[in-house]
This record gives C-alpha cells, structure tokens and sequence, in this order.
C-alpha cells in the first residue's frame, strides 16, 4: 500500500516548466529548477518513477501524449496534432475504443469463467 501525496500546482507548474525547457536534462535538472521533494519521494517514489520511466522506454514511447487502450498503443499527440491515430483523435473517437475495449475485456472473461465451469 502507498499513500497519495498532492502537491500545490502553483509550486509544481513553475518546476515542470522548468524542466521542460530542457527536456534532454530531466531528471538530473530538478535541483537547479528549485523542487523540494516530499519524504515518500526518496523511496517508494523514486522506485515507481523507475519502473514507469523503463517501461515508457520498453514501449518506445518518447512523446509526452501517447495514448494506449487496453495495452495497444492508439495515438500520439505531437505540435498539436494527433498521428498514428487511425481511428480519429476526438473525444468520442476514444470514447467508442474504449467501450470497445472494455466489451472486449468483459467477454474475455464471461468466456473463461464459462469455460471453467463446464
């Protein structure tokens, strides 16, 4: 179990903008853009970014705004503009992939728990 620490936008906007003027330093410009880390950062903090930092590169992703339904990679959001995104970047367009999804999801798993009890 872990605990959820929110933090104050109007502390963490500053240091995300900071860091975001040089994309190639992060993580190693957080000092020098002036962020205090909370105390569950130095542990169980530093462990999750870790593993969603490796997994982002496991996946290749490498554009702040990509998008996976249900595991499959669905759109990128780069300069304003939704790419690779076939099936459309609106609202309702994501909306329908993942009701479709989650269809999906459901009958999987009607179909297994079904399959065990015959």
């Amino acid at each position: 179990m872990f605990s959820v620490q929110l933090l104050n936008p109007a502390q963490t906007l500053p240091f995300i903008l900071c860091q975001n003027r040089d994309q190639e330093a992060i993580p190693s410009n957080a000092d020098p853009c002036g962020f205090s880390y909370p105390d569950c950062v130095y542990t169980k903090g530093k462990d999750l970014l870790s593993q969603s930092a490796e997994r982002t590169r496991r996946l290749g992703v490498d554009k702040s705004c990509t998008v996976f339904i249900d595991g499959k990679q669905e759109c990128i959001r780069d300069n304003d503009q939704w790419i690779n995104c076939p099936d459309g970047g609106e609202v309702g367009d994501f909306v329908k992939r993942i009701e479709l999804a989650s269809k999906k999801s459901v009958y999987a798993t009607w179909k297994r728990e079904k399959t065990a009890r015959d």
